[in-house]
């Protein structure tokens, strides 16, 4: 008699040999090395994974057939720690996608990966919490007790169904943080044009219990260059909220749509200033490969 955690098994396992086809390997060069993994957005081959393991314009994509080919790194923002590679290898499965909107804590959650080379490593675990910027809001953060390690980055978050509800990202505090689908899809609709913010920030304490973000180098082609922030200013809100990370700020950004606006408030020399940062489609030339880094 199969027991229901036969059953389970066996369904988890069919499921992650299903996915495997959308599944790749980026080596760190074009050749054999370290690198990430990534999944196939497209049937043309549009491989997305994360902007932290896309170092170079160029990778090694390793198929789930054994073939590398070279990738193309079409854009990339790490601010948003995503990327696009482009492989020319005829017609490639899709992986399949579900919001992650609607992932509840204590769902099951599948990662597939390559940490530290080894090809489909599978873990499992439940979900923590969908982290938001405010209640409502879309989806920051998927947290979870995943284990991954390195090699899993730009690897697929799976829910029970087998279907992509997020992009692995990092860990922080011991926990697996996921991109959400939500957020990785605001990314490909843009196609590369969303302007990035093209800002360095380090945190600073201003007052117990008040932190606020050090622009420590404000690039010419971001958002908030545009805006008129300057290096050495402190960031404080966003749209009335406390900015906690360069990944929050990207994200009230993103919120915007894409001919809206943000009202940052700040410090200058001390002193409070209130900016509008308009958010529009940035041109059809995006910025060069590592532009946002």
């Amino acid at each position: 008699m199969e027991l229901a955690g036969e059953r389970v098994s066996a369904a988890v396992a069919a499921l992650v040999e299903r996915l495997r086809p959308s599944i790749v390997r980026l080596h760190a060069h074009c050749g054999q090395g370290g690198g990430g993994t990534g999944i196939v957005w497209r049937q043309d081959g549009l491989v997305l994974t994360n902007a932290h393991v896309c170092k170079a314009p160029a990778h090694g994509v390793e198929l789930a057939d054994g073939r590398v080919v070279e990738g193309r790194v079409m854009w990339s923002d790490a601010s948003r720690d995503l990327a696009a590679v482009q492989v020319e290898a005829g017609p490639l499965p899709p992986a399949p996608r579900a919001p992650s909107a609607t992932l509840r804590p204590g769902e099951i959650v599948i990662a597939v990966g390559n940490p530290f080379g080894w090809p489909g490593t599978v873990t499992l675990g439940v979900v923590h919490m969908l982290e938001r910027s405010r209640p409502g809001g879309s989806p920051r953060w998927i947290r979870g007790n995943i284990r991954i390690v390195p090699g899993n980055s730009g690897g697929p978050l799976l829910d029970a169904a087998g279907r992509v509800v997020g992009i692995n990202s990092a860990v922080v505090y011991r926990v697996a943080s996921a991109l959400p689908m939500e957020f990785v899809e605001r990314f490909v609709e843009a196609r590369g044009r969303r302007m990035p913010p093209g800002v360095a920030l380090r945190a600073v304490p201003l007052r117990e219990g008040v932190q606020g973000w050090m622009a420590t180098a404000v690039q010419p082609w971001g958002l908030l260059a545009a805006a008129g922030v300057l290096p050495g200013d402190v960031l404080l809100r966003a749209e009335g909220r406390a900015i906690e990370s360069e990944a929050d700020l990207t994200n009230t950004l993103d919120e915007a749509g894409a001919e809206g606006s943000v009202r940052l408030e700040m410090m200058r020399g001390g002193a409070p200033l209130v900016l509008d940062v308009p958010v529009p489609r940035a041109p059809e030339n995006p910025p060069p490969p590592g532009a946002g880094r």
